[in-house]
Formats: C-alpha cells, sequence, structure tokens
C-alpha cells in the first residue's frame, strides 16, 4: 500500500492509496470503490474484541463487528 510512492502500513478513511494485491486484477474483481476488508484470524479477533477494546473508537469497533459478521456468515 503506497501513497505518492511511500510505503504505508495503514490507510485511514476517506484518503486515497494505491494498493497491489497478487493474483487479483483491479476493475475485474475488484471494482472502484469497493471495500476490502483484511482477513483476522480467530485468535487476534478475540484479542481486539476482549483484552484491547479500549483502544479501538467507535468507528475500528463497528468495523471489527462488521468483519467478525462476515467471518459467522462465511462459515455457515
Amino acid at each position: 500500500m503506497q501513497d505518492n510512492a511511500l510505503s504505508l502500513k495503514e490507510a485511514k478513511v476517506g484518503k486515497s492509496v494505491a494498493i497491489s494485491i497478487e493474483d487479483i486484477a483491479f476493475g475485474r474483481q475488484v471494482k472502484e470503490n469497493e471495500t476490502l476488508y483484511t482477513f483476522m484470524n480467530d485468535e487476534n479477533e478475540r484479542a481486539l474484541m476482549y483484552k484491547f477494546t479500549d483502544l479501538l473508537d467507535n468507528e475500528s469497533g463497528d468495523l471489527l463487528d462488521e468483519i467478525s459478521a462476515i467471518k459467522a456468515k462465511a462459515k455457515d
């Protein structure tokens, strides 16, 4: 992930960045303005939800809930 040729570890909401994902063709599998989610293993998800919840702002907490719901639906 980059912004003006500088590597980034994160992108804030509303920020436009360039990303490269192996074996993904943008415009085919992923369209402009689609939301991309990261995969989070269960251990990290639980740690964020229960150990580090005080470090999450409301927006981050909502995003974690959304990712959890997507994972739960995928397991069904």
